[in-house]
């Protein structure tokens, strides 16, 4: 096989990725009302920024609903307080003593702080398509006054930030107040979080609800519900012919192990559908973009088959 890499994130951004993603699915069904251009019945997009859109804070950080985390995003405890006592869990974890200091620093860089290019192909489709877009953030203050806020705010019709408002998720409040500012009801919007508690609250409202256990495998669900594609549609590509399938689940593997362990979602393949004397694919896996060539099936003549050379 001959892959060629066509986009490859950071190491350290995968690392993190990986250990933040979370496992377990739920959703919550909501009633529809509204059909806009798509086809469907939805008119807007809420999406949670920190595990949808940008990697989150790890789970000793997060520790669920009264976690040290969570206690910090709805603002019951200072800076100081959540690095002292998170720098004691993870000394308490490892048996040695574990700085803690560089936690926001390293939390807030680009490197990490960087949006899923999945999810930001999927709003730029559903704006395209006439819907709205939102974001909520349970979001904090940087040591320059700032709020933390690394998305391109130009994306959304609606940007609601717990530190500016007072208010933090799960707290009803902030959903109402995010409608409020889109003009919709909640059945009228879909709602993308990585947390139980607050898909809990929303749904309580009336949102239809989708749990991000990974960007990819949300952006499905979420195509589902829209009732079109949210994903860059690569050119001249069609289903893998039956003749010409490989085995999937094996190549997964393959990659995973090539790419790196912490590489997470499902893998996509297409074949492009001009006809080479060598079968050439397309895979998505994660943020990588690879392009597969291999032998044709059957016995071959030399030189039909150039894979080889081209590998060499």
């Amino acid at each position: 096989m001959y892959i060629r890499r066509l986009f490859q994130p950071s190491h350290l951004q995968r690392a993190w990725r990986a250990a933040f993603l979370k496992q377990n699915q739920c959703r919550h069904r909501g009633a529809p009302r509204w059909t806009h251009s798509g086809g469907g019945p939805y008119r807007a997009v809420i999406f949670d920024m920190s595990g949808v859109l940008i990697p989150s804070p790890g789970r000793v950080a997060a520790g669920g609903e009264n976690g040290l985390w969570m206690k910090f995003m709805r603002g019951e405890t200072t800076k100081e307080d959540f690095l002292r006592e998170f720098g004691r869990l993870c000394s308490e974890i490892s048996k040695t003593s574990v700085p803690v200091d560089s936690f926001f620093s390293v939390l807030t860089s680009k490197e990490v702080a960087k949006q899923f290019q999945v999810m930001t192909e999927a709003i730029t489709r559903i704006r395209e398509k006439g819907l709205k877009t939102a974001v909520l953030s349970n979001n904090f203050y940087l040591s320059n006054g700032k709020s933390f806020f690394p998305l391109d705010r130009k994306q959304f019709d609606v940007v609601v930030e717990s530190c500016l408002e007072g208010v933090y998720e799960p707290d009803p409040r902030i959903y109402k107040l995010c409608l409020e500012r889109l003009s919709l009801q909640p059945s009228e919007a879909i709602f993308l979080d990585d947390l139980e508690q607050n898909l809990k609250a929303a749904a309580s409202l009336g949102l239809h609800t989708i749990k991000v256990n990974d960007p990819e495998t949300a952006v499905k669900e979420l195509e589902t519900l829209l009732g079109f594609t949210l994903r860059t549609v690569i050119p001249n590509t069609c289903p893998v012919r039956e003749t010409m399938e490989i085995p999937k689940d094996s190549l997964e593997k393959y990659l995973k192990d090539l790419l790196g362990t912490q590489t997470t979602g499902p893998l996509e393949l297409l074949q492009f559908d001009h006809r080479l004397s060598s079968p050439t694919y397309y895979i998505r896996l994660a943020d990588y973009q690879l392009l597969l060539r291999k032998k044709p099936p059957g016995t071959l003549l030399p030189p039909t088959c150039t894979v080889e050379r081209e590998f060499r």
